[in-house]
């Protein structure tokens, strides 16, 4: 009841200001006068103290709508302007004597001082020599730096965003300008990253940047209080949701939703196109067991909507077929899907049916209707994976879309053929678009150190990468980056290996793509920092932090007798999916085709065949419970059915891959020659069976010892199978992270699949890679031989030459 009470009354104020001005312009008048009070502080009051949702959030609405008809005067405009220009004044004015460390310098000031405080006088709101507007501003400023101190302070974040968001053309620009001077977008940044916050910011803002630890202290009450004393509602320190209930069961940490409030209200102020989240689900008219049911909105539906007809190949709708490709395109790895998934779908939401004309196969297709109830089933669990499905088709977090020309991009010499860019380098060119021909925003010196911090962007990755893209896009755009590069660079180098480090991996991996993808002026000279960086992570580290750089330099080092030789190739491997998922972009692409000879050492590590799965390579562990992280999972995605995570698939030893059934196609032998380790060449017998194909060996000696050689097929730990040329130890089965790898090669993992021809080096093996040929067993000649990559070579034949042409990683 008091909740349906508060949204009639906001409705009722809502209408009244926006028809009555002169009304709209004496309440934001009375409201900055307020600032100036203790208990009648109304934007303290709602702002930072009120427990209650709906009363905070028509509090906010109503503000939020008298300010938006007040600025439509030009005198107020011109007061507004007259006040930032002070700010700007006198915040430069600090920053020098921070800079010139010439004398201690405390925090920035919340309102003006000295000379500039005429503009926030009281008595010239008539008149318009001072702006009520700066005021309630410089209000919000002082309440920021409590805000780690409070508990309900979540609608600082959401009425700073409701007004910087206002779209009301010059008057917008205007109320931007006024938060950037007075040092908003700085002080939510010291909000969100507190103690993390670079030391510039922490000194300017002590308050806003207090830890979570320090202010839990600061509030923590000395006496447990009585239950009748109990607050109405819960709330984390500093934070609380966006409507500010409850979002957190530990008290001390904010939530998602509470970071997200505030990444968009700094988003609002930076100029971040369609930053603002969009309401995906609303009440509708019907109801259930005397309850509201919950429907998608007009604009989720749209979008949606956009979507189902891009995707879908039939009138009908979409088949087995577009829902495979359509979860592909979102990120979800179909060769993990078993079918039964897909039919479940198709009996859960509505579909249409079509019978063949001869009467026979019935097929299925999932209409637009049973689109929409699946995405409206999981916009009320699971909001983040539709709006990171939103994100992959182009659309903003208000719904709007990106323009077309940021989602393709067209080959040079291909003019009839478009390609379809990655979601994070169509974001990079919103961004371009958004600012070409435009000057470029100067946000002053602390905002603009702050919004080039690692640990801002780490944050903002966590919780909600589209609005990471956006955040990072913004921030990078025509700016010297380097410092931010390598303070990334460097948290890689140091974060942990394993699953303990793949958050870290998939922040700063973020931070690459989209500062690479970026096209200004310094796109190449951040390509090149972030693949060369000579950079030290630590004073006495011997390599650099480039990416390439770093990994050549494990590759090639002797594992430390202090690690395994497991931590010592995951290592290795972080870098290596790195780079693997920036080739994929664009301009890291054509980069890479021109600077081969940097990368050749790992090109068996990323070749055409494998450059789409995950690096499994010939440095992880294939079997023995070291399962390796994806290289760049979509972290919004979660176990539906349409997203479908690992948790689907049967946990089955992995032994069970040598209880298959035989498929190979009778007895033969395999014959490899031109081997950069004479020992590997020779003819290899066919020795029972491993992952339901032959298995083929022969006896030599390597390092002065009698070894046994294996060629084998094996199934890795991302399910994807590989042949390998190796020693495997004797009481063991091949396919372990104990075999001394010399040569890999892909499978097809067909039932009937033959050892390729085409091979490439392996940790152990030393180049030229052989040339494989299988013969059936009773078959001495040539004619018999069964080649699978092309001709068979005749001694003499030029095997370096031949093999070095077979391993293009595609580039050219």
């Amino acid at each position: 009841m008091a909740s349906r009470s508060s949204s009639n009354v906001s409705f009722v104020r809502f209408r009244h200001f926006i028809s009555d001005k002169i009304g709209a312009k004496w309440f934001v008048h009375e409201l900055a006068c307020r600032c100036f009070q203790t208990s009648g502080n109304w934007l303290r009051v709602y702002c930072t103290d009120c427990p209650e949702e709906f009363s905070r959030c028509a509090a906010i609405q109503i503000m939020t709508t008298a300010i938006q008809s007040c600025i439509s005067f030009q005198e107020e405009q011109n007061a507004l302007q007259a006040w930032a220009k002070a700010w700007q004044a006198q915040s430069e004015a600090h920053h020098r004597l921070t800079a010139s460390k010439r004398q201690h310098v405390g925090a920035l000031p919340t309102k003006l001082e000295s000379s500039w405080k005429t503009q926030e006088d009281v008595k010239g709101f008539t008149g318009g020599s001072s702006s009520s507007i700066g005021v309630i501003i410089s209000t919000l400023a002082s309440l920021l730096e409590v805000a780690p101190r409070t508990r309900y302070n979540v609608g600082l974040s959401i009425f700073i965003r409701d007004v910087a968001g206002l779209d009301i053309g010059l008057s917008s620009q205007i109320l931007r300008d006024a938060f950037t001077q007075a040092q908003i977008p700085a002080r939510l940044i010291c909000l969100a990253t507190r103690e993390r916050a670079p030391p510039l910011l922490r000194a300017a803002f002590p308050g806003s940047s207090v830890s979570y630890e320090i202010a839990e202290a600061l509030i923590k009450n000395e006496t447990p209080p009585s239950s009748h004393l109990l607050p109405l509602a819960g709330g984390s320190v500093g934070m609380a949701g966006a409507g500010g209930g409850t979002t957190s069961a530990n008290t001390t940490m904010p939530s998602t939703i509470d970071h997200m409030n505030q990444l968009e209200a700094l988003g609002c102020i930076i100029g971040i196109p369609g930053v603002k989240r969009a309401v995906l689900v609303c009440e509708s008219d019907t109801s259930s067991k005397g309850r509201h049911v919950l429907t998608l909105s007009k604009a989720a539906k749209k979008a949606l909507s956009i979507i189902f007809n891009e995707s879908k190949s039939s009138e009908e709708g979409m088949g087995q077929r577009d829902i495979q490709n359509y979860m592909q395109r979102c990120g979800v790895d179909t060769s993990t899907v078993p079918p039964q998934k897909i039919a479940s779908i198709l009996n859960k939401y509505p579909t249409t049916t079509t019978v063949a004309s001869d009467g026979g196969k019935e097929s299925r297709y999932l209409s637009l209707e049973g689109f929409l109830a699946y995405y409206g089933d999981t916009a009320q669990t699971n909001e983040a994976q539709v709006r990171a499905d939103l994100h992959t088709f182009g659309f903003r977090q208000d719904l709007t879309r990106r323009a077309e020309e940021t989602r393709w991009y067209t080959p040079t010499g291909h003019s009839s053929r478009q390609h379809l860019l990655q979601a994070v380098e169509s974001v990079a060119l919103d961004i371009d678009l958004l600012r070409k021909g435009k000057q470029q925003p100067n946000p002053g010196a602390y905002t603009e150190h702050g919004l080039l911090c690692f640990h801002l962007h780490s944050l903002a990755y966590s919780a909600c990468e589209p609005l990471a893209e956006y955040l990072l896009a913004t921030a990078a755009h025509g700016r010297e980056t380097n410092r931010l590069l390598t303070e990334a660079l460097k948290t890689l180098s140091r974060a942990p290996t394993g699953w303990a480090g793949t958050e870290t991996f998939n922040a700063c991996l973020m931070v690459f793509k989209v500062l690479v993808s970026v096209p200004d002026q310094r796109q190449l000279i951040r390509i090149e920092t972030l693949m060369k960086s000579k950079d030290k992570a630590l004073p006495h580290a011997e390599a650099g932090i480039g990416l390439m750089v770093a990994a050549k330099d494990l590759s090639t080092t002797r594992t430390s007798q202090h690690y395994s030789t497991d931590f010592h190739y995951t290592a290795v491997e972080r870098y290596i999916n790195a780079v693997k998922e920036l080739s994929k972009l664009q301009k890291v692409h054509e980069w890479m085709s021109k600077n081969r000879d940097l990368w050749s050492w790992m090109e068996h590590w990323l070749r055409s065949d494998g450059l789409n799965q995950q690096v499994r390579g010939d440095i992880s562990v294939r079997r023995e419970g070291a399962i390796h992280p994806p290289p760049a999972p979509n972290h919004n995605h979660s176990d539906s059915d349409m997203n479908p995570g690992m948790g689907n698939d049967s946990e089955e030893d992995d032994d069970s891959n040598y209880d298959q059934v035989e498929n190979y196609p009778g007895r033969g032998k395999v014959i490899a020659q031109g081997s950069g380790i004479s020992a590997v060449n020779g003819t290899y017998t066919l020795n029972e069976s491993c992952d339901g194909v032959g298995k083929y060996t022969k006896d030599g000696v390597y390092k002065g010892q009698e070894q046994t050689f294996s060629l084998f097929r094996c199934q890795l730990s991302d399910h994807t199978r590989r042949w390998y040329i190796s020693i495997v130890p004797k009481n063991h089965v091949p396919g372990t992270n104990k075999d001394i790898d010399f040569y890999s090669a892909a499978a097809t993992g067909g039932e009937a699949e033959n050892p390729p021809e085409r091979w490439t080096t392996a940790k152990e093996g030393r180049d030229p890679a052989p040339i494989c040929t299988w013969k059936h067993e009773d078959d001495d000649g040539e004619g018999g031989s069964r080649m699978w990559n092309g001709d068979s070579l005749e001694d003499g034949d030029d095997f370096q030459g031949s093999n070095q042409d077979s391993r293009q990683l595609g580039f050219l």
